[in-house]
């Protein structure tokens, strides 16, 4: 199942801080776009998207 734009995984990286996340999509762009998304929403350190 894809990460799409990253928002499954930053709503609950936001809710529980002590966690940590990684997501999987088949598309580089939108792994990109998620990283992107983790980023702005200042989670890139706990939110890992891979393709």
């Amino acid at each position: 199942m894809g990460c799409g734009r990253g928002r499954a995984l930053i709503a609950p990286a936001e809710a529980y801080p002590g966690s940590s996340y990684v997501g999987y999509d088949a598309f580089e762009s939108t792994v990109k776009l998620a990283r992107t998304n983790a980023e702005v929403a200042g989670l890139a350190d706990r939110v890992r998207f891979e393709a």
